[in-house]
């Protein structure tokens, strides 16, 4: 199981570079629980398990990891930094999920993002308008995002018939011919 904080900071680090490239948004604090909430629903759909223990919770504005959003409440609505933590921080599973995940929402706005967390039926609904309790079982969270899945590097390239098979290094695929 990855630590919060590599998660967090794959994620802040990622959207700086990006950022510095002029090809995406830096990271915000909102932006960032939105993106937390979208990996652990995937890998919770994607492998039976949560990809990091800490709790989300049901905020007004979106799902929230409360522990994390303690972090980084000093800046604000301002842009987060973060150094990138080493890969092997991650299994090459959680690294190719949280590589998915990026991929698949880092072309949203924010505000898009929050919107497509807080629609009717969705987990941040049901206990944000139907609960006593804000926490946001795993369970619902792991239900919810199976009927949703994420797709990624490798099923989009085991379905290009030019490249198939593709040479695998330690799970991950490779572009390259397999030498001979």
């Amino acid at each position: 199981m990855a630590k919060l904080m590599d998660v967090s900071a794959f994620f802040i680090a990622l959207a700086q570079d990006m950022a510095e490239l002029q090809m995406g948004d830096a990271m915000t604090n909102l932006r960032l629980q939105t993106l937390l909430y979208y990996a652990q629903g995937w890998s919770l759909a994607r492998h039976g398990e949560p990809l990091f223990e800490e709790s989300i919770e049901a905020w007004e504005y979106g799902p929230v990891v409360p522990v994390c959003h303690g972090w980084y409440r000093g800046f604000g609505h301002g842009f987060l930094t973060a150094q990138m933590p080493p890969k092997e921080a991650f299994t090459a599973d959680e690294y190719e999920l949280l590589t998915d995940t990026f991929a698949k929402l880092s072309r949203f706005s924010t505000s898009h993002l929050l919107a497509m967390t807080r629609k009717a039926g969705s987990p941040w609904d049901r206990a944000w308008n139907h609960s006593k309790s804000r926490e946001i079982p795993s369970k619902e969270i792991g239900a919810f995002f199976s009927k949703m899945p994420l797709s990624g590097i490798r099923e989009k390239l085991d379905h290009i018939p030019v490249i198939k098979p593709l040479y695998r290094k330690d799970g991950v695929p490779v572009l390259a011919a397999r030498e001979a």
